[in-house]
């Protein structure tokens, strides 16, 4: 039967055309162009956060001035910050160089752990968890991973070119480690700033980010790389981070700070810190550069989008924030209550005296899954959604407008679920159930469709299913 055999491999035309498409039941920020398909006087606008407190100062004899923040992360009982010790007088190649460690139970008082494990000259009192070359950029992460060993719950990676690349460790309390291999087992790259690592639940590999010199065309600069592996042992080739609308590299980024976002993890963030080499703001300063953060996020671990060259965080009026090498974002993000808690090392170099404000690292927040909008002002604007597959229950929006603004949502070509049947939507709140005269999109389970979202002065981050 003719008729009956195109009828079925339409079908499955239409099945594999459907399995192609997303099901939208978890949370998706507007950090990119992913979901959208056409903007009507609306764009896409980066999210900045907040300056709140300041969490660790550098003031311990085995930490100093050239210290930095490296990891941040809830191991499920405390929050665990890592962080380099860099003593007064130290190099890069200083075995002196250490990875201590301080805890919180709120993630904004931290206390140095009392490790008292490895002397420092002479002095076991002290939150160092390892101290060596390594200990430059030594950068541990808690192993999400469900096959993995009891005895390597945490791990960590470090090293830099005299050490022969990248080495790997693990530890079962995050306090005691024990190198992996016997050897570097990275090698292709510069390393010598932090180099991240994580387990990707999405994606069900290992992803490591470091720092290598860009070649050909835009030879010299600064610029993250990544590779991945099943095991933690063996990893890929490298490949260059990608910026989607950009050819080549004009900017030197010396961090990548790269993590999933904690309930969207099949988006990461990298905040790389960008470093202008050449300029001097403050004449007398001993070293030419200053730096800022941008901010991007990939769906994939390789192609990044950014919004906008601006940066994430702008440095602030005071002159030790123009200065070289500040702005390092820590690998992370915290769950604080109703907000996100990133933390960035500044004024690096600096000591306390006479401001009070030497080289430590700073909290920042903004509300949970803000980091970036699609934004419409007071004249209107809109978007429409590319299609996707509904995953059933409730469309709920992240979502904030003035008091004279607006949103309203509506399904396309869907009878009953127009802008008029949803009714205005206004005020400021992290996820609002919308409905359409009571209908929520239940009945839309497992079926394509298009959203449509009409805003007036307001911000949509970010839409979630359930």
């Amino acid at each position: 039967n003719i008729a009956a055999l195109e009828k079925y491999m339409d079908t499955i035309k239409e099945m594999n055309r459907m399995a192609k498409l997303e099901p939208v039941n978890r949370i998706e920020m507007f950090t990119d162009d992913h979901l959208i398909e056409t903007t009507d006087n609306a764009r896409l606008t980066l999210n900045r956060p907040q300056c709140r407190e300041k969490v660790l100062t550098f003031e311990k004899e085995w930490e100093g001035r050239g210290s930095l923040g490296l990891s941040v992360f809830d191991d499920g009982e405390r929050i665990r910050m890592y962080y380099r010790g860099f003593p007064s007088g130290a190099s890069d190649l200083d075995e002196l160089q250490t990875s201590c460690l301080a805890l919180s139970d709120d993630g904004i008082h931290f206390n140095r752990a009392a490790v008292n494990k490895i002397g420092y000259r002479g002095n076991t009192e002290n939150n160092i968890v390892y101290m060596g070359v390594q200990g430059h950029n030594f950068t541990p992460f808690m192993d999400k991973n469900p096959a993995c060993p009891p005895g390597e719950r945490f791990k960590a990676i470090g090293g830099i070119l005299s050490t022969g690349g990248i080495h790997i460790h693990a530890s079962e309390d995050g306090y005691d480690w024990h190198e992996l291999a016997e050897s570097a087992v990275i090698t292709d790259g510069a390393f010598d700033s932090m180099n991240t690592a994580f387990f990707d639940t999405e994606a069900k590999k290992y992803r490591c980010y470091s720092r290598y010199f860009t070649r050909g065309e835009w030879k010299g600069f600064r610029a993250v790389q990544s590779c991945t592996s099943d095991d933690f042992r063996a990893w890929s080739p490298q490949t260059p981070n990608n910026y989607i609308g950009r050819e080549g590299i004009s900017e030197h980024f010396y961090t990548n700070a790269a993590c999933p976002v904690p309930g969207a993890e099949h988006i990461i963030i990298s905040v790389p810190m960008r470093f202008m080499e050449s300029r001097k703001k403050l004449p007398d300063y001993r070293s030419p550069g200053v730096s800022d953060c941008v901010f991007m996020t990939s769906r994939d671990g390789v192609n990044w989008y950014r919004i906008s060259r601006e940066p994430w965080i702008y440095p602030g009026l005071s002159g030790r924030e123009w200065t070289q090498r500040g702005f390092i974002t820590l690998s992370g993000i915290l769950v604080t209550g109703d907000e996100f808690s990133v933390y960035v090392m500044k004024n690096y170099m600096w000591d306390d005296k006479p401001m009070g404000e030497g080289a430590g690292i700073w909290r920042y927040t903004l509300p949970a899954y803000r980091f970036a909008s699609v934004r419409a002002g007071a004249e209107g604007g809109g978007f429409t959604t590319k299609p996707f597959v509904w995953g059933g229950g409730s469309l709920f929006i992240n979502y904030n407008t003035s008091a004279l603004g607006s949103v309203r949502a509506a399904v396309v070509g869907a009878e009953g679920y127009g802008f008029e049947d949803c009714g205005e939507i206004y005020g400021n709140e992290l996820f609002r159930e919308v409905t359409w005269k009571g209908k929520t999109l239940e009945d839309f389970r497992g079926r394509e469709i298009r959203l449509a979202f009409e805003l007036n002065d307001a911000y949509l981050y970010a839409i979630k299913g359930g």
